[in-house]
């Protein structure tokens, strides 16, 4: 870690965080008042000599950025970060960066999750992203959920099988009986938000909050 400057380290554990990150993210972040992404790209093509980063193609000149090997090492990040996104999971990815971005939400890390919430925590959770929801008087955990151009019904039903797959689980159980976990769904279409918003209002009960918000990161894609 001693190579890197602190803002390379910070580029880096905002990659590590994210799981991506790409050009005008960092723009905003690290390199506010810069004019164009030349001086991102240049950083990042320092990072991705040393390995810290891997840059991956977006089309017209555009890049995402991943955890490099170095940077998997040196953080004890699980490898399978370092991984190339797919088709189905890039847009997942993206709009949770985006709307974290935008929200000034830090998500957990699986490795930071599971220290500091070991009852809460499996294997099993690694795709999921957490996060602290001090959006109320009472703070929750809470976790995001993708939209990626679902029916109302289809949605509603991957819901359900979230709490579910939670809810066997001792400490898990008493945090959603103390209405202390919530969902945020992110979709990246107005009219699909509508016609969620109104679905969950008609048939979801129970104490696990859910809400709906826009994040134009996410894009329709075929359910696998």
């Amino acid at each position: 870690m001693s190579t890197l400057s602190d803002r390379d380290q910070q580029i880096v554990e905002h990659v590590v965080r994210f799981r991506l990150t790409t050009d005008d993210v960092l723009l905003r972040r690290f390199l506010p008042g810069v004019a164009g992404v030349n001086a991102v790209q240049k950083v990042t093509g320092r990072l991705a000599a040393g390995a810290w980063l891997r840059r991956q193609p977006l089309g017209n000149q555009k890049y995402y950025y991943v955890v490099g090997r170095t940077a998997a090492e040196a953080f004890r990040s699980p490898r399978r970060r370092a991984d190339r996104f797919s088709e189905q999971t890039l847009p997942v990815a993206m709009a949770v960066l985006y709307h974290c971005a935008e929200r000034n939400v830090w998500p957990y890390t699986e490795r930071e999750f599971s220290l500091k919430y070991p009852d809460l925590y499996y294997a099993g959770h690694h795709r999921t992203t957490y996060f602290y929801d001090s959006s109320t008087d009472r703070p929750r955990i809470g976790c995001f959920l993708v939209d990626r151009g679902n029916t109302p019904l289809r949605l509603r039903t991957k819901l359900t099988r979230l709490i579910e797959q939670r809810y066997p689980i001792p400490k898990f159980r008493d945090l959603i009986l103390n209405r202390r976990f919530a969902v945020r769904i992110l979709t990246a279409f107005p009219a699909a938000r509508e016609a969620l918003a109104a679905d969950l209002q008609a048939h979801h009960r129970g104490p696990v909050a859910v809400s709906v918000e826009i994040r134009s990161g996410t894009r329709r894609l075929p359910d696998p």
